[in-house]
């Protein structure tokens, strides 16, 4: 499901499309690219039961912001910093490109 960069930050209530119809699910302040929640019951029939359905969110980041998304953003950098020691994420080191590298000679 595509988030807005502010439903992202701030959360927000979304319908979300299921077997049965919309249902509303609510986003947590911060969801992050790729997080995913669980709606259970909505999922596909299961010989135990109803099975779940797995709501994977990314965020819809503006290719051509506006001048005023920019100068928004910019305001909103100004108070975000990430320190560069923590830039790259620990299971990022020892991969090129973010996959493995991987030698068979």
């Amino acid at each position: 499901v595509k988030l807005t960069l502010a439903e992202a930050v701030l959360g927000a209530r979304v319908l979300i499309p299921t077997l049965t119809g919309e249902a509303a699910l609510k986003v947590a302040p911060g969801t992050q690219p790729g997080d995913r929640r669980v709606m259970e019951g909505r999922g596909i029939q299961a010989a135990d039961g109803k099975g779940h359905q797995y709501v994977h969110f990314s965020v819809d980041v503006p290719r051509s912001p506006t001048k005023r998304q920019q100068e928004l953003i910019a305001q909103f950098g100004e108070e975000q910093v990430i320190p560069d020691e923590e830039r790259a994420d620990r299971r990022d080191q020892g991969r090129t490109g973010g996959r493995r590298s991987w030698n068979f000679g």
